[in-house]
């Protein structure tokens, strides 16, 4: 196959490819744009996440009649 007629055939299918390729590079921009609001919402879960495991262990501890928390 010579080399233009292998052009004329990449030519030929690259609309097709692009139009594949183009939402997903949409969908990518989209993610990079929230991916900050994200990150702001997320780390106060945790945060919140973190001081509720934290109550729920001291809860545990404090409810345990071996604890020698009650001996003071």
């Amino acid at each position: 196959m010579s080399a233009r007629k292998l052009l004329e055939e990449i030519n030929q299918w690259l609309p097709g490819l692009e139009a594949a390729v183009c939402p997903a590079a949409a969908v990518l921009k989209v993610f990079d744009a929230i991916g900050g609001h994200i990150n702001k919402v997320v780390v106060p879960a945790a945060a919140v996440l973190k001081v509720f495991d934290a109550i729920l262990g001291l809860e545990k501890s404090l409810s345990d009649p071996q604890s020698d928390v009650h001996s003071c």
